[in-house]
């Protein structure tokens, strides 16, 4: 993933679209040490922001669950199976669970999925952050181990995620739009949801690993990376996997 204001500003500059205050409130309240955009770029591109999302890995399902007991049910049935999956907004593993204190019914829940995932991602990191002199590049190889659980083989996956737009919602919370019977004189018909006013920055400006009390939400200050925000807030760190 191209992270720094340098190398990153042309493949970030495509998801700098709003982000709708529902996933933002969510990720900083439920995972506040990782960026809201970073989290919601792992997010449409996990899950689409669907949270009762099951990946499976070697195979897919025929339609994604719509709700929890459908989650529940598809669970069971991957389990008898002996199929190994992820789950919800971010796809937490199933191997994961035990270790971070979670079952398959709470990884659903979206702000436990969250909260999750930005553990292991931080856990990552600090594998990443010996191993890499550049932010930019131990951030990379964070989301390569999220995915793979190698600081090099998911790549592709850094890529991916460094393209993506940042997840603007939990699905099953979004309202639907109200179109009038009557159209204004000499315009279209008007919706009635509104609009964030405010767009997001570009990527390429975000400490991705800070927390909120600490961050200004707008990141490095000229585009340039901050020497004292870069790394995960020592209180916060974990183990690594």
């Amino acid at each position: 993933m191209l992270l720094s204001a340098q190398a990153s500003q042309a493949d970030m500059q495509v998801a700098s679209q709003p982000v709708a205050a529902s996933f933002v409130s969510l990720a900083q309240e439920c995972a506040p040490d990782v960026h809201h955009a970073l989290l919601g770029r792992v997010a449409t591109v996990e899950s689409s922001g669907n949270p009762f999302a099951i990946g499976v890995v070697g195979g897919h399902l025929a339609r994604q669950p719509k709700n929890l007991p459908e989650a529940l049910a598809t669970v069971k049935a991957l389990d008898a199976g002996g199929w190994n999956y992820s789950m919800g907004l971010v796809q937490v593993n199933v191997h994961n669970l035990a270790r971070y204190g979670q079952t398959t019914e709470s990884i659903f829940e979206p702000c436990t999925n969250l909260k999750t995932g930005a553990a292991i991602l931080k856990a990552c990191y600090a594998r990443a952050k010996p191993q890499f002199a550049q932010a930019d590049d131990a951030v990379r190889a964070a989301l390569s181990c999220y995915y793979s659980g190698d600081l090099t083989r998911g790549a592709a996956y850094a890529q991916k995620v460094a393209a993506a737009v940042p997840a603007s919602g939990v699905q099953g919370a979004q309202p639907i739009d109200v179109v009038p019977d009557v159209r204004p004189a000499g315009g279209p018909a008007r919706r009635a949801v509104a609009r964030p006013e405010r767009a997001a920055k570009s990527a390429a400006k975000d400490d991705w690993f800070t927390t909120y009390g600490d961050d200004d939400e707008d990141g490095q200050a000229n585009g340039q990376a901050s020497d004292t925000r870069k790394a995960v807030k020592a209180s916060g760190a974990v183990d690594d996997q």
